[in-house]
């Protein structure tokens, strides 16, 4: 039935008696909204979806406006392979996923989740849906090469076959079955994977936005960007700033649609779904902000203007407009000030979006005759909220940027300030910690006169937050956090000259080859070699990689990091060569990236446990060193980082 009768349907499901109810989840959405609340629909038994994921939303909806004896059923199925999995859920299910999983394996049918390099993904990985059984279509009438394409022998030779179905499913360790959505509408976006069903329903879940759809547009070769198309529920409704807002809230940066599109309604195909080639073309035009366009009022805001609507794509663009709102992120801060410093030849820090965020305040800064711009070192990241603040201690201006996904993350009631160890050469260097820690207490003291102190250091400023928690101690402090994230103890072995690793590496492996019989000795150092040679070819084939990402915005986030872990490590290895050993006599906090600098060397203490009178605290975050508070591990940070932030607060309100 097209959208035009949905209205009507309501009452002749009652008329007719209808037991149950099967739709795409598009149209069944569409058919709810038509609903008054007055309607009877006790005949009705089951409400089964399929074709597209099915979202906890759903799972509401179905809650509130059919009777306590309906059940709710989320299938997968096709032509090509009939039903392969069900789930049934009742008023009682609880959804702990935002995602509504389609159930368990049926006899006779296995399901496999192959990558992109056809290979089988594991537990909580994401590959496309293969179905292995011997009940499936025999192929596609007259068209050979997709038979050929979609339906694949069995690999052992057995009389099953697999089946290709296109769609993005993952699986839970307990078997259960979570699809995704179509292998074609998963996009890149600055070089991460990325669902636009989950971008859709975080959309949807903001009050005012009764439908919505998201796209990936490509402006230029290699810069794909998403678009989200949307219908309000009501009036006035919500505007671009609000959806970004809430958005960033819940979604990494890179997810976060870089243009809004209201429309009146969705344009639906034949069956129900979303015609996405009915979309409308955006149009690059500034969004609907929370403030007027304010016009430039000298040559200098002319100017930056130009530049702002060239660096994001947006005309016109107003002098009050905020940055970040505007659909700006870190890869075009950077890209932005690179053509400010070509322009007017002054190199400003990353940080100075924090400052100045707009036109109008950008241009009061250049317009400063100071070459160089003495600001302290404490950085409002996210100021608001009413919890005690977090301060985070990092070790680059340039990459602070970073620590605002993380902010966000943390929710807009969780004040945090970054403490940053230099700002391009143009803040106070020192050479000790002791000196950086005693710098940074007064600063956050400005802000904050008294404890408990909720402290964090990223990197090298693991160290530094370490010896802040010393000294506020000393001064009849309370410290109620000491968090380090990704950073290593002072003296762990990493951190220790090349020669004295190289050496333990050594006495290692003679261990080992001391050990040994004649014959496996030779065996042993045969392995070692091979090895030593794939890695040497490994790095080659990295160091190519990396250069030729630099030329690709895609990649662009991967490449800088990679580019500043040399320097970052140098950070490390000097502040950690000069600091006196003091064990600390309350708990340590660690957040430990799953994979280290050299996987044969990391734990996840990464040192800590002897700095550490009170004991320590791991919590593993999915990554790589200096890469975890980026997309997509921040996410996992930030919870973890959020509840121990929450634990601490409350038993300091217990206390007090």
């Amino acid at each position: 039935m097209r959208k035009e009768g949905l209205p009507r349907l309501a009452g002749w499901v009652i008329q007719e008696g209808i037991t149950i109810y099967h739709s795409f989840p598009t149209l069944f959405r569409h058919f709810v909204h038509t609903l008054s609340g007055n309607e009877d629909f006790h005949k009705l038994r089951v409400i089964c979806l399929e074709g597209e994921p099915v979202y906890k939303r759903d799972t509401e909806l179905y809650k509130k406006w059919f009777s306590p004896g309906c059940i709710f059923v989320n299938r997968l199925g096709g032509t090509e392979a009939r039903s392969i999995r069900w789930y049934f859920l009742d008023r009682g299910t609880r959804m702990t996923d935002g995602t509504v999983p389609v159930g368990y394996a049926f006899d006779d049918t296995e399901i496999l989740l192959v990558g992109d390099d056809g290979n089988p993904v594991g537990n909580n990985g994401i590959g496309e849906i293969a179905i292995k059984s011997r009940y499936l279509s025999p192929g596609y009438w007259r068209r050979p090469d997709l038979t050929k394409a979609k339906f694949l022998p069995d690999p052992d030779g057995g009389e099953e076959r697999i089946y290709l179905t296109g769609d993005l499913g993952r699986m839970a360790p307990d078997g259960c079955l979570f699809h995704l959505g179509r292998k074609d509408f998963q996009v890149k976006i600055r070089g991460y994977r990325v669902e636009v069903g989950e971008v859709e329903m975080a959309l949807v879940d903001i009050q005012g936005v009764k439908e919505a759809v998201v796209v990936a547009r490509e402006n230029r070769p290699g810069d794909q960007r998403l678009v989200a198309y949307f219908v309000a529920s009501g009036k006035p409704a919500p505007t671009v700033s609000t959806l970004r807002r809430v958005l960033a809230e819940k979604l990494p940066d890179y997810m976060v649609p870089s243009a809004f599109v209201m429309l009146d309604a969705l344009p639906l195909t034949g069956t129900g779904k979303v015609n996405l080639t009915k979309l409308p073309e955006y149009s690059q035009t500034r969004p609907e902000l929370e403030n007027s366009l304010a016009a430039p009022r000298d040559s200098l805001e002319l100017e930056l203007t130009k530049l702002w609507e060239q660096v994001l794509e947006i005309n016109p663009i107003g002098i009050t407009d905020n940055f970040f709102d505007l659909g700006g992120h870190s890869l075009l801060a950077v890209r932005l000030f690179a053509e400010i410093e070509r322009i007017f030849a002054r190199k400003l820090p990353l940080v100075t979006l924090f400052r100045a965020p707009t036109i109008e305040q950008l241009a009061k800064i250049l317009r400063s005759k100071e070459k160089t711009l003495s600001w302290p070192s404490l950085v409002a990241i996210q100021p608001n909220g009413n919890k005690p603040p977090f301060f985070c201690v990092y070790a680059h201006d340039r990459n602070t940027l970073q620590f605002r996904d993380l902010a966000q993350r943390l929710g807009p009631d969780q004040p945090f300030y970054g403490l940053i160890l230099e700002l391009d050469g143009n803040s106070v260097r020192h050479n000790r910690v002791e000196d950086f820690a005693s710098h940074y207490i007064q600063q956050i003291r400005t802000l904050q006169s008294e404890g408990p102190y909720f402290l964090g250091g990223y990197c090298a400023g693991g160290k530094i937050a370490l010896e802040m928690a010393h000294q506020l101690r000393g001064q009849n402090d309370k410290v109620a956090v000491l968090a380090v994230i990704d950073a290593y103890a002072p003296g762990y072995l990493k951190l220790r000259p090349w020669v004295e690793r190289s050496t333990n590496r050594i006495r290692h492996h003679l261990d080992n080859f001391r050990g040994l019989g004649v014959k496996d000795k030779l065996g042993y150092l045969v392995e070692k070699g091979e090895i030593i040679l794939a890695r040497t070819k490994r790095r080659s084939k990295e160091i190519v990689n990396k250069v030729s990402r630099t030329i690709c915005l895609s990649e662009a986030p991967a490449f800088l990091e990679v580019q500043h872990k040399e320097e970052i490590q140098a950070e490390e290895g000097r502040l950690s060569s000069k600091y006196p050993r003091k064990v600390y006599p309350g708990k340590i906090t660690v957040f430990a990236p799953s994979e280290g600098l050299d996987s044969y060397y990391h734990d996840l203490h990464m040192g800590w446990e002897s700095w550490a009178a009170g004991g320590v605290e791991i919590h593993e975050v999915p990554g790589k060193f200096t890469s975890i508070i980026v997309d997509p591990s921040v996410q996992v940070i930030a919870q973890q980082l959020k509840g121990c932030l929450n634990r601490a607060a409350n038993g300091v309100r217990e206390i007090g």
